[in-house]
């Protein structure tokens, strides 16, 4: 909470697990449209 503010701030991360080093890591379509929505927080 920012207490000048009394704003909650709030930041959004995707936590996704590697098997290993230098692979990719996918998202399912609805969290990819989940990212779209919440992109200012993300």
């Amino acid at each position: 909470m920012d207490n000048a503010s009394q704003i909650n701030l709030v930041r959004r991360i995707e936590v996704k697990r590697q098997s290993s080093v230098g692979k990719s890591v996918s998202l399912t379509k609805n969290e990819w449209q989940r990212t779209k929505q919440l992109t200012e927080s993300y």
